[in-house]
């Protein structure tokens, strides 16, 4: 068969944030009831063989979470295709640069469209984050959601906050 190509691609630090995302979609959002399919990709749990045949049967996934070092592991078996990616998040991604997961996220960011909408959802901003920002999407500017407050501003690039308990950069 050939590889699945989902339509969003949600990249997570952990297989249990991989599931919390899940079943957001499929309980609270009833995405399942609606036809859309979410599937989760993550190691140490399942096993790798029978997700490539899942996606290789042409099971139509339209929403994939998972892990990088998983995602770039059934890429490169040819059972996950990026190319019709137009949805990127990248949840907890400042935990997933302390973990060392730069290059991973690096690739998958590489194998997915140009045109494609980007989110980088986290606790904090660093540096290190906003540059990898940089790279990895065509960010025109940053919008900051302080839960404390209840309130929403949006920012240029050149702002930092990095009190924001949340931060997302939109492509």
């Amino acid at each position: 068969g050939r590889a699945a190509r989902p339509h969003m691609l949600v990249c997570v630090p952990t297989r249990e944030l991989a599931q919390q995302v899940l079943e957001v979609g499929d309980k609270r959002l009833r995405l399942g009831r609606a036809g859309i399919h979410c599937m989760s990709l993550v190691g140490g749990r399942g096993n790798k063989a029978d997700q490539v045949d899942e996606l290789r049967r042409g099971a139509h996934v339209s929403i994939v979470v998972g892990t990088c070092g998983r995602l770039l592991d059934l890429i490169e078996l040819g059972a996950l295709s990026l190319e019709r990616v137009t949805y990127f998040v990248l949840d907890e991604a400042d935990m997933m640069l302390q973990m060392g997961f730069e290059e991973q996220l690096g690739r998958l960011v590489a194998a997915a469209p140009a045109s494609r909408q980007s989110v980088l959802v986290s606790a904090t901003f660093p540096q290190r984050l906003r540059e990898a920002a940089g790279r990895w999407t065509h960010a025109t500017g940053l919008v900051t959601i302080r839960v404390a407050a209840m309130t929403v501003e949006a920012a240029d690039n050149s702002s930092n906050n990095s009190t924001a308990a949340a931060a997302a950069a939109a492509a």
